[in-house]
């Protein structure tokens, strides 16, 4: 799509060669397919009668607006990004009306694409309004320059599915995204090179992470819900103060989003290290936090470090993976703990993401694995059951049935409608 092209012109280009290029991008189609009107440029179709009335609003966006917005990192402006996806002080703006985002995770990758839309139904019974996912990229370029988008890999697929039940998508890609993934999601292939240094400015690293995004963006931008889709949010990275504390790697990966035509909201997602986290990108990217217990101390934390912003958690842990050996899971949450753990992230006002809203499976050998504190390696089980809401095989629990009493009888009204009527998913 055109826009997408321009967008990239962007980095470290001033607004008006921008602009100029943008132009002549635009009157050249224009020319060469008449009925291609500024209307399409934004990726809506519409007919030649308009064409008049687009090349005057089509001047105007090109010299007046790019030049306003566009300052050398791609669209982005001491207004923010120019998405519809916003922030007020106590909730989200999308399109114009006041959410509070109620989501849950479900990773396309870890089930069967003929059951994503039973898993989505039940996501939404349950009350969610957003669903939120990773995107691996060792799934997606197994082979330096090799790269698969199809079947269970079908991440468009996964994301028109969400749209058509009228939810919102929050995307999760990386590069790192942990995950309890082999290598966070990052291709194995990487280590190839001895002197590769991971999650770093190490010009070998970003270049891999630049050529993947080139792939994987022109998939996901024509879905921001700017451009009619239902994505509303991008992570940048994945909980990086626990890792590393090097700035420019995490403005990198920030510039190579918004330059691949990356409009809506950026977030971070960080356990611990808000202050870090705060200080490692500019003031439009939320910070969100990440936890199991206490919620209270938690997102006092990321209010004091975040003031004026709305609360969101971006993992609200509902139960825990599983290690080879272990008899159970390390720690999890009953269905009572994690109802009153939600009641009061709702009594604060607080948006957030159920992770695991359902698990799923780690197919093949894609397992991750930890290390404890004797440095012992504690590979991950094939199931992500995660003692979620929903298990494994896609069946409803208690917790889920408690989650969702939370949600009804607590969920402010910017929340969206209620979906009382679920049968047979909440029986």
């Amino acid at each position: 799509m055109i826009y997408r092209r321009c967008d990239q012109r962007a980095s470290g280009t001033s607004g008006v060669i921008v602009a100029f290029s943008c132009l002549y991008r635009f009157f050249g189609s224009v020319i060469c397919h008449p009925r291609r009107t500024v209307y399409e440029y934004l990726g809506i179709r519409m007919n030649r009668r308009i064409g008049a009335v687009s090349l005057i609003t089509g001047f105007f966006l090109g010299w007046f607006l790019l030049p306003r917005f566009i300052g050398g990192r791609g669209f982005e402006s001491s207004f923010g990004p120019l998405g519809v996806t916003r922030t007020s002080k106590e909730d989200f703006v999308i399109k114009g009306d006041h959410v509070t985002i109620l989501s849950g995770a479900i990773h396309y990758f870890r089930v069967v694409p003929g059951y994503w839309n039973d898993r989505l139904l039940k996501l939404k019974a349950m009350g969610l309004n957003t669903v939120e996912t990773y995107i691996p990229w060792n799934m997606h370029e197994p082979i330096p320059g090799h790269y698969e988008f199809s079947g269970m890999l079908d991440v468009r697929h996964f994301i028109r599915l969400a749209q058509k039940l009228d939810l919102h998508v929050i995307i999760r890609p990386g590069p790192y995204i942990c995950a309890e993934w082999d290598l966070g999601g990052l291709p194995g292939w990487l280590l190839h090179d001895p002197n590769m240094k991971l999650r770093t400015t190490h010009p070998p690293f970003l270049a891999a992470v630049e050529r993947y995004f080139d792939r994987l963006f022109p998939i996901l931008a024509p879905l921001q819900v700017s451009y009619g889709g239902p994505i509303i949010a991008f992570q940048v990275e994945n909980e990086y103060t626990a890792y590393g504390n090097d700035s420019a790697y995490m403005q990198a990966v920030h510039d190579m989003m918004r330059q691949r035509g990356v409009v809506e909201l950026l977030v971070t997602s960080d356990a611990g290290g808000l202050t870090d986290a705060a200080s490692f990108l500019p003031p439009e990217v939320l910070l969100t936090v990440n936890f199991q217990s206490n919620p209270k101390k938690s997102l006092t934390s990321l209010q004091n470090v975040q003031p004026n912003k709305p609360l969101m958690v971006m993992e609200y842990w509902t139960g825990w993976f599983h290690h080879w050996n272990e008899p159970a899971p390390e720690r999890s949450l009953n269905a009572a703990e994690a109802a009153e753990g939600l009641k009061t992230i709702l009594s604060m006002k607080s948006s957030f993401n159920l992770y695991m809203f359902h698990g799923g499976t780690n197919f093949g050998f894609m397992n991750g694995a930890n290390e404890d504190h004797q440095h012992s390696y504690l590979p991950t089980v094939t199931s992500y059951d995660y003692d979620a809401p929903l298990t494994e095989a896609g069946d409803v629990t208690d917790k889920y049935r408690m989650l969702r009493e939370v949600i009804i009888n607590n969920a402010p009204s910017s929340s969206g409608e209620y979906h009382t009527h679920c049968t047979p998913y909440c029986m």
